[in-house]
């Protein structure tokens, strides 16, 4: 097993990273409406929250105040999938693209689901 020096290192952060970026992809494509402004700056604002509530949690590393962070990361996940689901729903990505987005999120929800339970059992001893 790989050692974990930067949040960059854990496989969690890296895939959150990589979502934030499609979504900063798919918002950039949206067009000037005032309906796709809005829906695309709030995809931008909770997509980008995921990495970064990781990222901050790791630099704490400890107990409850880490799972905190990652606790808030899950809480713009679900946000950002909310978003993800509203911009298919009214044409403003392809829903192909809106499906990947989301099994993306979902998979992302299992690993962060999995690294809460895994802290809440170590602290628990």
């Amino acid at each position: 097993m790989p050692k974990i020096n930067t949040y960059k290192d854990l496989l969690v952060w890296q895939m959150s990273h990589e979502l934030a970026k499609e979504v900063l992809d798919a918002c950039e494509k949206l067009n000037g409406s005032v309906t796709a402004k809005e829906i695309a700056g709030q995809m931008i604002r909770s997509s980008t929250s995921v990495p970064a509530n990781i990222a901050e949690g790791f630099g704490g590393r400890i107990g409850k105040e880490y799972v905190s962070f990652l606790f808030q990361a899950r809480r713009s996940l679900t946000e950002t999938d909310y978003w993800i689901l509203l911009a298919a729903e009214r044409g403003l990505i392809d829903k192909n693209k809106a499906e990947k987005l989301q099994s993306g999120y979902l998979e992302l929800t299992k690993m962060l689901n999995a690294i809460i339970r895994k802290i809440g059992e170590r602290e628990r001893r």
